[in-house]
């Protein structure tokens, strides 16, 4: 038959060998990665499929193993150097000691990670799965490639030269049919859309469409990002001075009914929305109807995952709850729009900003002064964007992870978070604000009734037992997670608990301004009793000389010595990731020098021993 034809003609055409292209991803950062490889081997001439790799695992029933000949693996570590929730399935299987040493032994593959060289399990994901593989007798095809977002490129810095020696590597191993070319590089026809969305044009009279989530829970009972749980917000209220440069806010919202839980030190995942405001600028700029109602997405490669919002809903509803267009787009955001603009100029342009040669200019344009996608529509007047390739332009709104800052002992129905809003001006002198902190600074509950979308995560520090001594410092919003766990111990020494000593050390840059929480944390350290043993603040800009928590722990290096050599107890450092890190653990170090009287060596490595011990347990971010 002609179908028949047409597909050993296609078979004919591709080199051979099945490429796998499999991906573990949070944030939508590795699947965008693991699409991109998968564009380009199609151009290659590679048959490949791509997919998240529980998906892959949950279509194999039993052994999850890959079974091609060749994988591509793309990978990024979430928190502490865990692995993403869409690999952890095949990650526990390929962990069964059961497994001989054979059994990859006819796969070839290649491992790409994603990660941040400023945290301490940089790309661990991509290390222990690279390893992993080679112990289970696959072979590799090239070294792993180590994505760093603090590369001036970001991901791309590694990911470009990896994916050249790939494609040099994969050609020797697997050559061109005869007679058969490479596609080219910028086609003129765009590739298909990755949704194709059917859409109707609504009634005059039709009803308002209501959500784009189910607001129900998941198969398993629980909330999580295709299911979040529609928190009502009680509390909305700024806890720095008003004069003060940084908004802070202490959110209340309400668990009731909800069947969520938590323990002092579990996360909250916010997903934010973007204003009505910069949403109809957004659809207004890219010339697409906000009014027409989505009623299905269909993928158009059958392994693709369904995107991770219901129908029907609109257009506006879409962009508004889904897409982000806040962010300063990616390099695939230009080689979409390169396809659509019959303006010459505007179509190299934008076919420079996707190469990899014009990573420098991109940066010029678009990421040091932060443009946004509408700003950048605006610029490029010949673009007309297709509704279907929206989805392919834009990554979707990534959840915003707090600390919970209260405790449910003391908050039975609800959870705090306190937010520091970010604002900022780009290089530009424009004000920007942060798209979550637009979100929750527009929310108003005492005008109305508000629900925020959310979901919780177990977070990476958590409170030992109660009698289990504790040396806390959170500068800044970093106290979150502490107040927390002071409020806890709280419950249980008024329960006549035994708790043990909690020391904390907290740092702003004016007791009028920014002491967050300071009245009720003096009113429980007036107690005098262990839930809160010693409440140390260091108001950096309160005195002629600076003063920050390091040189508290310096000035109290009895207390933090007593509590970590004499007793055995845990040292807790949350906040931001920055230089105070670094500045914290010099001064623990220095304790140890001179209360335990050790030479810097020595020191160094009691404290890798408190760290590998988790005696040491840092939360930072960015």
């Amino acid at each position: 038959t002609m179908e028949t034809r047409v597909g050993h003609q296609q078979a004919a055409e591709q080199r051979n060998v099945k490429l796998l292209v499999l991906y573990g991803s949070q944030t939508g950062c590795a699947e965008e990665i693991a699409h991109l490889i998968t564009r380009t081997a199609r151009r290659y001439r590679y048959a490949t499929r791509v997919l998240s790799m529980d998906t892959y695992a949950s279509a194999k029933e039993g052994f999850l193993m890959p079974s091609a000949e060749l994988v591509i693996f793309v990978v990024s570590t979430t928190g502490q150097g865990d692995p993403p929730d869409n690999m952890k399935r095949m990650w526990r299987f390929l962990l069964r000691r059961t497994l001989p040493p054979t059994a990859l032994s006819n796969t070839r593959f290649a491992v790409f990670g994603l990660g941040d060289s400023s945290y301490q399990r940089y790309n661990f994901t991509a290390k222990k799965l690279y390893n992993r593989l080679v112990g289970l007798g696959a072979q590799p095809v090239l070294p792993r490639g180590d994505g760093d977002d603090q590369h001036a490129y970001g991901l791309y810095g590694a990911l470009d030269p990896w994916m050249r020696d790939l494609w040099q590597v994969l050609d020797k191993l697997y050559p061109l049919p005869e007679g058969v070319q490479v596609l080219p590089d910028n086609p003129t026809h765009p590739p298909p859309p990755r949704y194709r969305l059917v859409t109707i044009k609504p009634a005059s009279n039709a009803e308002p469409i209501s959500s784009t989530f189910t607001q129900l829970p998941n198969i398993e009972g629980k909330w999580d990002y295709m299911h979040p749980y529609p928190a009502k917000m009680k509390v909305n209220t700024r806890i720095t001075a008003p004069d003060w440069e940084q908004d802070v806010r202490h959110i209340v919202l309400d668990l009731q009914g909800s069947s969520l839980t938590y323990t002092p030190g579990d996360v909250i995942c916010v997903l934010p929305q973007n204003t009505i405001e910069s949403t109809a600028m957004f659809l207004k700029t890219a010339q697409i109807d906000p009014d027409l109602v989505i009623t299905d997405i269909i993928a158009s490669d059958p392994d693709d995952e369904k995107p991770l919002f219901h129908t029907p809903c609109t257009v506006r509803e879409l962009v508004q709850r889904h897409l982000d267009f806040n962010t300063p787009p990616r390099r695939h955001f230009f080689e979409v729009l390169s396809y659509f603009t019959e303006v010459e100029r505007e179509k190299e342009r934008l076919q420079e900003f996707a190469s990899s040669k014009g990573q420098d200019e991109l940066i010029d344009y678009c990421t040091r002064p932060k443009r946004t996608a509408t700003e950048v529509l605006r610029d490029l007047p010949g673009v007309r964007l297709p509704l279907e390739y929206l989805l392919d332009a834009l990554p979707t709104i990534r959840a915003r992870s707090f600390s919970i800052s209260s405790s449910p002992l003391m908050y039975p129905d609800e959870a705090h978070i306190t937010v520091a809003l970010v604002r900022y001006r780009t290089v530009m002198r424009d004000p920007r604000i942060g798209l979550c902190s637009a979100y929750l600074e527009s929310l108003n509950p005492e005008k109305s009734k508000i629900h925020v979308n959310v979901w919780m995560q177990p977070g990476v520090i958590h409170l030992p037992a109660p009698e289990v001594p504790i040396v806390t410092v959170g500068p800044g919003t970093g106290l979150a997670i502490f107040r927390s766990f002071i409020q806890h111990r709280k419950m249980l020494s008024d329960q006549s608990h035994i708790v043990g000593d909690t020391v904390f050390f907290f740092g702003c840059r004016h007791r009028a301004k920014d002491f967050l929480y300071g009245a009720e944390l003096e009113a429980y350290a007036a107690e005098r009793k262990s839930f809160l043993s010693a409440l140390h603040v260091a108001f950096s800009r309160d005195q002629e000389d600076k003063c920050y928590v390091q040189h508290l722990i310096r000035q109290y290096a009895h207390q933090v010595w007593d509590i970590m050599h004499n007793r055995q107890g845990v040292f807790y450092l949350s906040g931001s990731a920055q230089r105070m890190p670094i500045d914290v653990r010099e001064a623990v170090s220095d304790v140890i020098m001179q209360q335990g009287r050790m030479d810097a060596e020595a020191a160094e490595g009691l404290l890798q021993r408190w760290e590998k011990t988790a005696h040491y347990c840092v939360e930072t971010w960015y």
